[in-house]
């Protein structure tokens, strides 16, 4: 698939989506209350329309997605989201990852120079989940650390996690996910691995998404950079 030159400026919310309406229903609300203008951006909903028909609106488009064609195969649900896509950014969803409300307005602060894009991700109890982390081989039970989120010297040791990450779209449509593999074997490891030695990945700490449902601890330590976090928080209220 080669590059879009009809892409217009502006956000696409990729909603990878399962059976579990609720937190579908979450998200889209979280997207809206962005306050974005109507003509820059999209919703896009890739998953059984048999569950999904009635969020059909204006900005919501339905792909319909047979899930008895094979399991858990999230790698084409993606690939599909970018391959729809209107606009020329991302935000790439699992169906319980909803956006905080200053979103949007910390995105147009951090700009567009990058070609994939991380905020900060917060689990259902408020901790950090994996976002801004190394993936390195053969460490054990260290194979994934958390890193300080001005850090941007170790972006070709690092991995997104496949629950949630911003990508411009080209760039998605020159390096599309591996869709022999599906959800739980490794499918997101494999793409950052391909890409991190030559993508611009950068962090933006300040917007921030959060979890529906309690995911696992991992890595399992206490995030490090916690209270300088929590004070770059408290000087911006």
């Amino acid at each position: 698939m080669g590059m879009s030159s009809n892409l217009k400026s502006g956000w696409t919310f990729g909603i990878v989506c399962g059976p579990n309406r609720d937190y579908v229903r979450n998200i889209i609300e979280s997207i809206k209350i962005q306050n974005i203008e109507k003509n820059e951006y999209e919703i896009i909903l890739v998953g059984d329309s048999n569950n999904l028909f009635d969020f059909s609106e204006e900005k919501v488009k339905i792909i319909h997605f047979n899930e008895s064609e094979r399991k858990s195969w999230i790698t084409r649900k993606k690939n599909l989201i970018a391959q729809n896509s209107s606009f020329d950014k991302i935000s790439m969803h699992h169906d319980y990852v909803s956006l905080d409300k200053d979103w949007f307005v910390n995105f147009q602060n951090f700009g567009n120079d990058w070609d994939v894009a991380m905020t900060r991700i917060e689990n259902l109890d408020s901790t950090r989940f994996r976002d801004w982390v190394t993936w390195i081989d053969g460490l054990g039970e260290k194979i994934i650390q958390f890193m300080h989120y001005e850090d941007c010297n170790n972006t070709d040791k690092m991995y997104v996690s496949g629950s949630y990450f911003c990508v411009k779209t080209e760039f998605l449509l020159m390096n599309q996910f591996n869709e022999d593999l599906c959800w739980g074997e490794g499918e997101d490891v494999e793409w950052s691995k391909r890409i991190r030695s030559f993508w611009k990945y950068r962090m933006n700490y300040r917007s921030i998404v959060r979890m529906q449902k309690m995911k696992h601890k991992w890595p399992p330590e206490k995030d490090p950079f916690g209270e300088w976090y929590l004070s770059t928080r408290k000087s911006n209220d």
